[in-house]
C-alpha cells in the first residue's frame, strides 16, 4: 500500500468533528464569568450527521482530581440548559420582570461544581432536535436504546479531546517537542480569537491548476471530507491497478 493511500486511511479512521470553544462573557452577566465554561459541538454516528451540543463546566476547587458528571435533562426531549439554570449550575436567571432586554443571570451558591461533592460537569442537550442539538440530514425516530449508543459515542469522543488538552498542556510534553518556554499559556485545540480574513472565496481553482500540472491534491474539509476521501482513494486504487 502506498504512503498515500495509508495517509487518507489515517485520515478516515481518525476523523471528528469538533467546534469546542471556551466562553469568558454571557450576555446578561456583569463582567466575565467567574468559573471556565466550555460550549460545542461533537458530531455522533459514521459521518457525524448528528451534532450534539454540550455546555462544559470545570470544578471550581480540583478539576483535575475531582469527578466527571453528565447531566441529562427528562422529557425525553428537554435541554440540559434548563439543569444549569434552575437545578445545579453556577448560573441562574435573576427573577425580574421582562422589559424586553436581555434576562439577567446572577452567580449561585448551590453549584455542584463549588459546593458538596464538586464535579466537573457536562450538560448535553439529548436527543438530537432538543436544545441546540441537530442533524444535519432526516432521522427517524429514536429510543432510549439508540440515545445510549449516541451517549456512549459522544463520551468516546469528548474524552478523546480531553486528554489531547491533557497532553499539550504538560510541561514535560512542550520540552520535548521544544516549545520556546513562557511563549504559550493553555494550549487548545482551537483559538477562534485569532484575527483571520477569509479571502480567497475558493481553493477549487488552485486544485484545479495544480492538477493541470500533473500534482496531486488531498482535499480535507469537514463537511465535504468523505467525499472528497472517497475521489481521493478512488484516485489513489486506480493507479496502483494502472501500475
Amino acid at each position: 500500500m502506498s504512503l498515500t493511500l495509508k495517509f487518507l486511511l489515517l485520515l478516515f479512521l481518525s476523523h471528528h468533528v469538533y467546534s469546542g470553544t471556551i466562553v469568558k462573557f454571557l450576555p446578561g452577566f456583569e463582567g466575565p464569568l467567574p468559573f471556565e465554561l466550555e460550549t460545542g459541538y461533537i458530531g455522533i454516528g459514521e459521518e457525524e450527521n448528528i451534532q450534539v451540543f454540550y455546555y462544559f463546566i470545570k470544578s471550581e476547587k480540583n478539576p483535575k482530581e475531582d469527578p466527571l458528571l453528565l447531566w441529562l435533562d427528562g422529557g425525553p426531549g428537554c435541554s440540559s440548559l434548563g439543569g444549569l439554570l434552575f437545578e445545579n449550575g453556577p448560573l441562574a436567571l435573576k427573577s425580574e420582570v421582562y422589559n424586553g432586554i436581555t434576562p439577567s443571570l446572577v452567580s449561585t451558591t448551590y453549584s455542584w461544581t463549588k459546593v458538596a461533592e464538586m464535579a466537573n460537569i457536562i450538560y448535553l442537550d439529548q436527543p438530537v432536535g432538543a436544545g441546540f442539538s441537530y442533524s444535519r440530514t432526516p432521522i427517524g425516530k429514536t429510543s432510549d436504546t439508540i440515545e445510549v449508543k449516541r451517549i456512549h459515542d459522544f463520551l468516546q469522543k469528548y474524552y478523546l479531546y480531553f486528554l489531547i488538552e491533557c497532553w499539550a498542556n504538560d510541561e514535560r510534553v512542550r520540552e520535548a517537542l521544544h516549545v520556546t518556554k513562557g511563549t504559550k499559556g493553555q494550549w487548545n485545540r482551537c483559538n477562534w480569537t485569532i484575527p483571520y480574513d477569509n479571502d480567497i472565496i475558493s481553493s477549487v481553482p488552485y486544485h484545479a491548476n495544480n492538477s493541470i500540472r500533473g500534482y496531486r491534491s488531498l482535499i480535507y474539509r469537514f463537511e465535504f471530507f468523505f467525499f472528497f476521501l472517497t475521489i481521493g482513494l478512488t484516485f489513489e486504487l486506480t493507479l496502483l491497478f494502472n501500475n
